[in-house]
Parts: C-alpha cells; sequence; structure tokens
C-alpha cells in the first residue's frame, strides 16, 4: 500500500479526503493533531447541529456525536481548547459514537466550554440547540458560559425544579433569539409582560407571563400546556387578538392537559362576543394541520375575522382546545363559508 502525508494536500482535496472519513473520529483526531487541527481550520467540516444539554454533555449531530464525561479509563491524552486532557472512544454503536473526557477532580463546566471552543473552531454548524434540567443550582441563568459563544437558536428546551428568579429569566427572554422555546419553571411574585423571540413558544406553570407575552405577529404556534379552569383566559385572549387583526403569523394555537373537570364549552359563557359557525371543514382537513389527535367526537366551529376575512377553526374536548388559522390554503373553503 502506498502511503502519502494527508497534512501535505493543500486545502481542497484536503477537504474532500476528511469528507469520506467517519466525522467522529476527524474530530478526535483533531484532538490528537494540533497540525491537523490547523488544517481543519480552512475548511472547517459541515455539521447539522450542535446542542448543548447543560451542564452534562455536548451533542453533535451529522455526525451524531456525544462529548460526555466518564471515571473509568483506560484514558488516552488528548488536546481540547489547547489544554491536555484524558480521553476514551467507543465507536461500537451503531448510532452514535462518544467520547468521553475523565473529569475526576476537575471543573466539568470549564471543560464543557472548552470542548465548544473547540469544535466552534472545526466545524461549521448549521443550527444551534440548548436544553437543561436544573435540578439545582449550577449557576445563575446568566451566567451560562454558552450565551457568549451563540445568541440565535434552533431550540431552547428548558425545565428548572428550582425557583428562577425574575433576573434570570429576563436576561435570557430579552438577549436569547430561537425557532422554538419549551420552558418550564417557576417564578414567584413576577410577571413578564413582553413578546418572547421565537417563532414556537411550548409553556408549562407559566403563571409569571402575562398574556401580553403572547399577542404578537411573531408566532407561527403556542401551546400551553395546564389546565382549562387556570389558563383559558390565556388562550382567550390570543383568540381575541388575532380575530382583531393581530398574531397574523399564527397558524396554531393550542391549550390542554388533564382537563378532566371540563364537560363541554360554553361559547356565549367562556368566548363571549365571539360569533362562531359550523365549521365547513372536514376532520381529514383538520388533522392535516394539527399535531394533537382528533376524532369525529370533537366539537368544531369556525370564526371569521372581519378585518380581512381570514377563518380559523376552534376544535375541542373534555381535555383541550385549540385554534386553527387557515391561510391560503382554504380558499375553496371560505368560498363557501358565505353560504352559512
Amino acid at each position: 500500500m502506498n502511503l502519502f502525508n494527508l497534512l501535505q494536500l493543500p486545502s481542497v482535496p484536503l477537504e474532500i479526503v476528511v469528507k469520506k472519513l467517519h466525522s467522529a473520529k476527524v474530530i478526535e483526531l483533531s484532538m490528537m493533531s494540533s497540525k491537523f487541527k490547523q488544517r481543519l481550520q480552512e475548511f472547517k467540516l459541515k455539521t447539522r447541529s450542535l446542542t448543548w444539554e447543560y451542564p452534562h454533555y455536548i451533542r453533535v449531530s451529522s455526525p451524531n456525536l456525544e462529548l460526555n464525561f466518564g471515571l473509568n479509563g483506560p484514558w488516552n491524552t488528548r488536546k481540547i481548547n489547547g489544554k491536555q486532557v484524558m480521553m476514551k472512544s467507543n465507536y461500537s454503536m451503531k448510532f452514535c459514537s462518544f467520547l468521553f473526557i475523565e473529569c475526576e477532580d476537575r471543573n466539568y463546566l470549564q471543560l464543557l466550554e472548552d470542548m465548544t471552543v473547540h469544535l466552534l473552531s472545526i466545524l461549521r454548524i448549521q443550527r444551534f440547540n440548548f436544553a437543561s434540567q436544573i435540578k439545582s443550582y449550577v449557576c445563575s441563568l446568566n451566567e451560562i458560559f454558552v450565551w457568549k459563544y451563540c445568541q440565535k437558536f434552533y431550540t431552547i428546551r428548558l425545565e428548572s425544579r428550582r425557583e428562577i428568579t425574575p433576573n434570570e429569566v429576563t436576561f435570557l427572554l430579552d438577549n436569547i433569539e430561537t425557532k422554538e422555546l419549551e420552558i418550564c419553571c417557576k417564578i414567584e411574585n413576577f410577571q413578564y409582560e413582553k413578546p418572547i423571540n421565537s417563532d414556537v413558544l411550548k409553556v408549562f406553570t407559566f403563571e409569571w407571563m402575562n398574556p401580553k407575552c403572547f399577542l404578537s405577529d411573531r408566532y407561527t404556534q403556542l401551546m400551553f400546556f395546564g389546565a382549562m379552569s387556570t389558563y383559558f383566559h390565556y388562550f382567550r385572549a390570543v383568540l381575541n387578538n388575532w380575530l382583531a387583526g393581530g398574531n397574523n403569523n399564527l397558524r396554531n394555537c393550542f391549550l390542554g392537559e388533564n382537563l378532566h373537570e371540563i364537560t363541554a364549552l360554553d361559547f356565549s359563557r367562556d368566548l363571549p362576543g365571539v360569533e362562531t359557525r359550523p365549521s365547513v371543514f372536514s376532520y381529514e382537513d383538520l388533522r392535516s394541520r394539527t399535531a394533537q389527535l382528533i376524532d369525529e367526537n370533537d366539537g368544531k366551529v369556525d370564526v371569521r375575522r372581519e378585518c380581512d376575512g381570514r377563518l380559523a377553526t376552534i376544535i375541542w374536548t373534555q381535555h383541550r382546545i385549540e385554534l386553527l388559522v387557515w391561510n391560503n390554503d382554504a380558499q375553496e373553503k371560505l368560498k363557501n363559508f358565505s353560504k352559512f
């Protein structure tokens, strides 16, 4: 077999060769050879996503690679962000590779940040994601190192089992932008009132969020998970704002979960002033637009806003209620609406 020095190749042929290699092994190789890392930085490896599972590990997609911490060797010497670490690899799994870093007697948050700096120096990342289940106090939300390297995300999932302070959540919602935000946290004696920088919003235990938060053209999907008796006024505020000409990019608004105390929706009582008509949409139409399971026993009515004639359908059961907004995909149905 003829051997050649890979690092002596020009950038274009080197990139062609590197793309044919196992991507996770390329990342590990960049931790073994500083010269290879420097060459890799000339073009950077295209990667679909990087996810911080804070404060536990980092996951890279395409390649499917997880950088985690371990306690048992055998270990090999590697370098991350110029610092020597002990590492072992596992490429035996079919769908994911693993790099484990020895973290005994070391600051694992600093190791996570060093991993971040290293990966950003060699990868061209298309999407950034952040997920955290905060069970105890690790650090303040606004002190998390991730925000230094990224302010625009594809998804953020935040669940906190400790109480979050108003300063923490205000920092996050005022400064970070994401396509989809899923948030579940408890904040006492606080009301956040500004629209949130996210297209899709999924919220749990959200008494600290004023209904004004949800009245914005930014949102395409709003999902409230909580009891109807407690949170119905959030759904009503969004519906009334849409009828008045707001929330123009909304596709659906959902409220549900454990709503067994609701047996029927009384529109005259629960949605005063909202004029409804029998729905012109079939259940097949509705199933194509909602992520929820629906059947022919679900209630359904249509509403139309006067400012532009756009149509929406309200569907409900004992356990949930959902607003589905129809845009240009319902022109024929809109014509038929005048028959009622």
